[in-house]
């Protein structure tokens, strides 16, 4: 199973992508929260996905309000 970190704070959140035994897929990236970039990151995953059809565990950590403006966009 791949596990997808996401720390999402104002304005960005960085994500890792790890395997089993904390082997790192992805070194941690910032992305910012407007919808180019988050369906940039949907659309990395879901090709990651496909090509080794794996599983995906997905933790959103959230602190105070910055998933607000993750709430905002449709």
């Amino acid at each position: 199973m791949i596990s997808v970190g996401i720390d999402v704070v104002k304005g960005k959140s960085t994500v890792c992508i790890l395997k089993p035994y904390e082997k790192i897929v992805s070194k941690p990236f910032d992305i910012s929260h407007v919808e180019k970039d988050l369906g940039e990151l949907a659309a990395m995953l879901l090709r990651y996905a496909i090509l080794v059809r794996e599983e995906f565990s997905c933790l959103i950590n959230s602190y105070g309000q910055g998933h607000e403006q993750l709430d905002s966009i449709q």
